[in-house]
């Protein structure tokens, strides 16, 4: 099946084109976003990203305007661009550090509020603002509307494989910003 033909069915929402799509170029988006970015921390993000990316705009592919490898890496440089675009600078600052550690740039530490709950629940929003955008958007619907994750997958119009790879990752995240915003704070 040629990478037309793929990007055809995909663009009519196949799923099992999204599978071979995916397993065809996998290694190519993966290495676009290393180069992009170069720090494995962020890859696995802007990679998802990256993914999202040209499951939702696999229509705009055009065979006549180049071939399907050539869009992919566009839209994988794309997506890890916006990923550091969206780090706090802090971030930024300790991702080009010589020694590295993210402890040497620590983000600011909010003033100590009246009551735990507060503390916990503004640190909370803090970590999810700094999540990509398709993290914040699938845990969103599945915390704040209790969505299922099939539920998810179609009202954003993504695999289903996907939605759970962006929840894990998003709540793997989120427990290791507010775990490294605990022991800061201690």
């Amino acid at each position: 099946m040629t990478d037309t033909d793929l990007f055809r069915m995909l663009a009519a929402g196949d799923r099992s084109a999204f599978d071979l799509v995916h397993q065809r170029f996998s290694g190519l988006v993966a290495r676009q976003v290393h180069r992009a970015i170069g720090h494995r921390g962020d890859i696995d993000d802007a990679c998802q990203n990256a993914w999202v990316l040209i499951w939702r705009t696999a229509h705009r592919f055009d065979p006549t305007r180049g071939s399907a490898a050539a869009w992919i890496s566009m839209l994988a440089r794309r997506a890890a661009i916006d990923s550091l675009r969206a780090r706090p600078r802090w971030v930024l600052a300790s991702t080009m550090s010589e020694d590295g550690g993210p402890d040497a740039y620590a983000p600011p530490t909010p003033a100590k509020s009246g009551g735990e709950s507060t503390e916990t629940s503004s640190s909370l929003r803090r970590a999810f603002d700094r999540l990509p955008q398709a993290q914040q958007t699938v845990l969103s619907l599945a915390c704040s509307h209790g969505l299922s994750a099939r539920q998810i997958a179609e009202a954003q119009g993504l695999p289903l494989h996907l939605v759970h790879r962006l929840t894990a990752r998003g709540l793997h995240r989120l427990r290791g910003m507010i775990d490294a915003a605990t022991i800061a704070a201690a």
